[in-house]
């Protein structure tokens, strides 16, 4: 709490009632009164720095004083006599700058910190040596294993040390041992560690020189530079508790990037390899690149670049009147529908007409869906295309094949219906499906040719046709077991409206006066 502005005060009672306080840094605060002499038993105490307040009267240290107490500086204050009990204080004490020092007073108290305490030698890790030590070279140092090294230097910074008394050793000891035991265990390549000159700066911090020492080798690597620094710097290491907290100020390592002559030519080529290397893999990708695109253009048929200008002009999201106004569906890539088809494996072709072929497909969600891919010379334009999009995705009806979407990726024309497992009209036709033709139903009577039209009946009637119904031609009759689910009302012949824009006439018949019409199951056309 030292160098603060409060108010000025006697010692606090609080001084003598702390057991376990090692140290007390007091310093201008201009405390007065008088200390009391309790402070001074206190068991645990060794460091007192009070100077700069306004302590005054007698100093009473008594005979009963901490055995650990080392250090008692009260310069700068008013205290004018001085009391000791039968065991007199030897230790250090400074009351210079008192007025019992101001009378002529030559007591080592009164003398400056160096006069009153004879220079000792700061403390030094020892070197353990057999013989004579070996002579190194200028920038080597010898390590405590006596080895020549280049060591890694820098300076430990302990904010609040609870020991005051620099001269016991066991505490630089405690600390080699721990800081090379933890090294080892963190994988740093280390011989030994080296502390010198410990003291307390202007900021009590206890500043300590480090020399770390490699192992097996005459100098660190710039890894190991970095590893020991990291060590240090992130406090992954942590000291013993008597040392408190820290911080690590590292000195340059300059040798760790000093390379000889000979070899420092041949790492300055390694980059300038490299760099080439790398550089002609690039060039070299982006010419095999650029073949491959340009190879591949002139292999795409014009028609399917022809195509493709065809439907850019067909922007789905515009409000155009020529533009479909879809509801419902979605529109597909060409590597979804792609990957669907496996690859539009003969596996899955379930069909082919005028447009082109058909797969068979299933969606992420498990769904199979009926895929209808335009081929070269398909008999349907780029208007039919778009009208019969625009036509089934107007259409939801529980008895209608649904179109699920369509895809314009890549120059393609496709639709994507729902799929229905009951086979072709061919089959159904021909008998390849075993049906029986003779439980015929009228419920699913239309006429054929409604269904070469593609042709869609207004209000209740669609007049594409369910697999599940099995046809037995123009004006014949039909049956199914599946089919119908809902039966309109209406007997009257209706001008349906065509894919192309012109109008024909339909007429819905029934066997039976009995037997209500039903709209047949719509199915893509093909």
């Amino acid at each position: 709490m030292s160098n603060n502005t409060f108010n000025a005060s006697d010692a606090p009672a609080w001084f003598t009632a702390l057991p376990s306080l090692t140290s007390l840094y007091l310093e201008n605060l201009q405390i007065g009164g008088q200390l009391p002499q309790e402070l001074f038993a206190l068991s645990a105490i060794q460091t007192l720095k009070l100077r700069g307040n306004r302590f005054n009267g007698t100093l009473n240290i008594g005979s009963d004083f901490g055995s650990q107490l080392q250090t008692i500086d009260l310069q700068g204050n008013q205290i004018d006599q001085l009391t000791v009990g039968g065991t007199q204080y030897n230790k250090k004490l400074i009351l210079l700058g008192n007025p019992i020092c101001n009378q002529g007073n030559n007591e080592q108290y009164c003398k400056t910190a160096t006069q009153s305490n004879p220079v000792a030698p700061p403390y030094s890790t020892s070197k353990n040596c057999s013989g004579l030590p070996a002579t190194c070279l200028p920038s080597q140092l010898l390590s405590p294993s006596c080895t020549c090294a280049v060591p890694y230097k820098g300076t430990l910074f302990f904010r609040a040390p609870s020991f005051s008394d620099l001269s016991n050793e066991s505490y630089y000891l405690l600390l080699e041992k721990d800081m090379k035991t933890k090294f080892l265990s963190y994988k740093a390549l280390i011989d030994s560690i080296a502390l010198h000159n410990p003291f307390f700066d202007a900021n009590n911090n206890l500043e300590i020189s480090l020399e770390v020492f490699p192992g097996g080798k005459v100098q660190f690597g710039e890894q190991d530079i970095s590893d020991i620094g990291f060590i240090l710097s992130n406090q992954t290491y942590k000291p013993p508790p008597v040392f408190g907290p820290y911080y690590f100020i590292a000195q340059s390592y300059r040798v760790a990037t000093e390379v000889p002559a000979s070899k420092k030519s041949k790492a300055n080529k390694l980059p300038l390899i490299v760099g080439v290397a790398a550089g002609g893999a690039v060039v070299i990708a982006v010419l095999l690149l650029v073949i491959f695109f340009i190879t591949r253009r002139k292999r795409e048929p014009k028609k399917t670049e022809e195509r493709s200008q065809s439907f850019a002009s067909l922007d789905m999201k515009s409000t155009s009147t020529s533009v479909p106004q879809l509801r419902g569906a979605r529109t597909f890539t060409f590597a979804e529908l792609k990957k669907i088809t496996n690859n539009f494996s003969e596996a899955n072709d379930i069909g082919n007409g005028g447009f082109g072929k058909v797969y068979r497909g299933t969606l992420p969600t498990g769904q199979l869906v009926a895929v209808k891919r335009s081929q070269e010379g398909s008999l349907q334009g780029s208007l039919e295309f778009r009208t019969e999009i625009e036509l089934l995705s107007r259409v939801h009806h529980k008895n209608v094949v649904s179109l699920m979407g369509f895809c314009l990726d890549q120059g393609e024309q496709m639709l994507v219906y729902e799929y229905i497992p009951n086979g072709t009209l061919k089959e159904s036709l021909t008998g390849e499906i075993s049906r029986s033709v003779h439980a015929v139903s009228a419920r699913c009577i239309t006429h054929l040719s409604f269904l070469l039209m593609r042709a869609v009946l207004p209000g209740n009637f669609f007049l594409q046709v369910s697999p599940a119904c099995v046809w037995t031609g123009s004006g014949g009759s039909a049956s199914s077991s599946a089919l119908p689910r809902a039966s309109p009302t209406s007997t009257s012949s209706q001008t349906l409206p065509s894919s192309t824009g012109t109008s024909s006439r339909a007429t819905s018949s029934s066997t039976s006066g009995s037997t209500p019409r039903s709209r047949t199951l719509a199915s893509p056309s093909f």
